[in-house]
């Protein structure tokens, strides 16, 4: 069972880390958190320490929003995301020859 953990812990903080590399790439529509394509799994990197310093103080919250409210709203959402992601994966593996 840790096994798993771990994978899922080093899986989402690479997520994470793509989908903060995805936010400062995009135009200026889509540099919120919210609007990243895994806002969970960067709230998970956040969270987790994977982005530096400076690159969490540098992202932009909107409707009100902290790193910390951000965090919290998105964890709420954490169990869900994750099962779909699974399902998702899995689902992508089978179509890999």
């Amino acid at each position: 069972m840790h096994e798993i953990r771990m994978l899922l812990h080093k899986r989402l903080l690479a997520i994470g880390r793509e989908n903060y590399r995805w936010l400062v790439t995009k135009g200026p529509y889509h540099k919120y958190p919210d609007r990243a394509p895994s806002a969970v799994a960067l709230a998970y990197a956040i969270e987790h320490g994977e982005l530096t310093e400076a690159e969490a103080a540098g992202i932009v919250f909107d409707h009100g929003d902290t790193s910390e409210s951000f965090m919290a709203d998105e964890r709420k959402k954490f169990l869900d995301t994750i099962i779909q992601q699974i399902i998702s994966g899995m689902n992508n593996q089978k179509g890999s020859p």
